[in-house]
């Protein structure tokens, strides 16, 4: 960064974009130092003259400020995923679609340093900003606190029709609540005879890959394996983290940080 990135005119130009959020910030094990790095770095996409001469294109800045910020989230902190979720999400809204896609390791034409985890990860923390449940500091005591656990509670509630906050209320959602707890109370019978339907589906599409890649030589999985997270994020259903791949190919994440 250029050294007038640091002077007071500038920083205060930051915190006018990026003011503090006094009901995250305090509950978030993201360091202030790594937290105004990455708000730096946010401004510069809109102001990349500010960048050193010879130093990393902006988005390039901005990857690596948000790699290091998320080397401090376990998953047990609701709050940092949060914060996490609305620096992602502003990321994606500044940059073109294409260069969003470059910021993760499986992209055709990654950044040097890529995001240390996937698309589908990312865009399912953005997801948790949609809900009013999620982000009350008043509910965090009474979530989960892994954020698969959310992010499955948040599915089953959708397909349900039912309100997260109103299911923490009775009861039903509590802090030791599991994935498979979650959507055998909340989403009921009809919805599971959905969710086998999708399952279903799923596999012919996984067939339909390893078909594919057996006469294309597995040029085109990468290609093909985001297309399938993608159908499956629109069928708005979990399985890519409980589904072995048919004939072993891996084609799910890897499992979420342990705490």
């Amino acid at each position: 960064m250029s050294e007038n990135e640091y002077s007071p005119a500038v920083l205060g130009a930051v915190e006018e974009c990026f003011p503090a959020n006094n009901r995250l910030e305090p509950w978030s094990p993201i360091p202030e130092s790594d937290r105004v790095a990455v708000k730096r770095a946010l401004w510069c996409l809109s102001h990349p003259a500010l960048l050193a001469a010879g130093g990393p294109e902006p988005i390039q800045a901005a990857v690596s400020a948000l790699g290091a910020a998320y080397a401090h989230l376990t998953r047990t902190t609701i709050a940092g995923w949060i914060e996490l979720s609305t620096f992602l999400r502003d990321l994606r809204a500044t940059i073109p679609k294409g260069q969003w896609l470059r910021c993760f390791g499986d992209s055709r034409d990654p950044l040097a340093e890529t995001l240390p985890y996937s698309r589908q990860q990312a865009e399912t923390f953005i997801r948790f900003l949609a809900q009013p449940a999620v982000l009350d500091p008043a509910n965090w005591g009474r979530l989960p606190s892994g954020w698969t656990v959310v992010d499955t509670i948040q599915r089953a509630a959708k397909k349900s029709g039912q309100s997260v906050q109103a299911l923490i209320d009775d009861g039903t959602i509590h802090r030791d609540m599991t994935r498979s707890e979650a959507v055998s109370k909340i989403v009921p019978a009809a919805t599971a005879r959905g969710d086998r339907s999708a399952a279903a589906l799923l596999d012919k599409v996984r067939v339909a890959i390893q078909r594919y890649v057996a006469f294309s030589g597995g040029a085109s999985l990468r290609e093909l394996t985001e297309l399938l997270r993608t159908a499956a994020d629109e069928l708005d259903h979990d399985l890519l983290y409980s589904l072995p791949a048919p004939g072993g190919i891996d084609i799910t994440e890897a499992a979420p940080p342990s705490s």
